[in-house]
């Protein structure tokens, strides 16, 4: 991923449909160069939350994702 590219989060559940993003806010956190990337994500139409990186990402980055809902709940995933 290069810098200034979108960083999408998608959120799937079994059809019928993806639920919606609306009123979820997250974080994305990737550690680049022995720095902390911080992403954050906003709705972006549909089951989408996306940010703005102003890094390059290499391929296979590792990180954490964390989510808000409209519920105040929290959820946070890693992966590598």
């Amino acid at each position: 991923m290069l810098a200034s590219d979108p960083a999408s989060i998608l959120n799937h559940k079994p059809p019928p449909k993806a639920a919606a993003m609306d009123g979820y806010k997250g974080l994305a956190v990737i550690p680049v160069g022995g720095k902390s990337e911080r992403i954050d994500l906003a709705p972006a139409g549909g089951n989408k939350l996306a940010g703005t990186v102003t890094v390059a990402i290499p391929p296979n980055a590792k990180g954490v994702v964390r989510l808000n809902g409209p519920d105040e709940n929290t959820s946070q995933a890693k992966f590598d």
